[in-house]
């Protein structure tokens, strides 16, 4: 074999040695392109599946965050409502400490006015004591002065009558100016009355009194001997005579 032939063999294995090594390598690298690409489809599909996870969670975080957002302006409400009726309740609260305070002056000053109320009451009973005392002395000088007026009155109408008797011809007999009563009982065939007068009140035999109906003038009596305490008769005068005596009018002493 001349040489030629030689280095073309050569070079033919030597080439195909290169060739079969080319096919090695590529095979290789095509194999370990395959495994990548498995790979990368497996973390593609982990990828996506990872991203429908985190969309969904974004998705529930999102609405967790209306929904606390909601809460929130909701709880901003109710937290200016909360501060709104603090506020109130504070303003009520001093109010309520005002009017305790003075509630409290008041009560002071009602038990001050209880206390001095209590130490006049403590004094009171000697006081009042002292009080009867005076009073009962008071009334004794009055029964006295009542007894020496009445005395006196007495001593005045029976001068009056004695004057009367003295200067009057005619034995007209003056009767109290006070003295009031009534007819009890009209004797109209007998002509005399019944009047609840009597020697209690100052009447007098003889003394003369004027009978009257509803202020209206009905006519004249003059009373007899027949006086008690109590009552009198009294004789009717004719010529004075207006009306019909009834019982229940009134009489008073007749004027001169």
């Amino acid at each position: 074999m001349s040489m030629l032939a030689k280095i073309g063999v050569i070079a033919a294995l030597i080439f195909g040695l290169a060739a079969l090594g080319l096919t090695f390598v590529v095979k290789g690298k095509q194999d370990a392109m395959k495994t990548d690409l498995a790979n990368t489809k497996t973390e593609l599909s982990t990828t996506q599946t990872t991203l429908k996870t985190t969309q969904k969670d974004l998705a529930t975080a999102k609405a967790d965050l209306d929904n606390t957002k909601t809460e929130l302006a909701t709880t901003k409400g109710d937290l200016e409502t909360a501060r709104n009726e603090r506020d109130a309740a504070e303003k009520k609260a001093a109010e309520a400490e005002n009017q305790a305070k003075d509630l409290t002056a008041q009560l002071e000053t009602a038990n001050q006015k209880v206390a001095d109320i209590e130490k006049k009451l403590a004094e009171a009973p000697a006081e009042i004591e002292k009080l009867k005392t005076e009073v009962g002395e008071k009334d004794q000088q009055i029964t006295v002065i009542e007894g020496e007026k009445q005395e006196l009155a007495k001593k005045v109408e029976q001068q009056k009558i004695e004057i009367a008797k003295l200067t009057n011809k005619e034995g007209w007999v003056p009767l109290p100016s006070g003295l009031k009563g009534k007819v009890v009982v009209y004797e109209k065939n007998w002509n005399f009355v019944v009047l609840d007068v009597g020697r209690k009140d100052g009447a007098l035999m003889n003394g003369e009194l004027t009978v009257y109906r509803n202020l209206k003038y009905v006519g004249r009596v003059k009373l007899t001997e027949a006086i008690n305490t109590n009552f009198a008769v009294a004789n009717i005068l004719p010529g004075w005579s207006k009306l019909d005596i009834q019982e229940g009018d009134i009489v008073m002493p007749a004027g001169s």
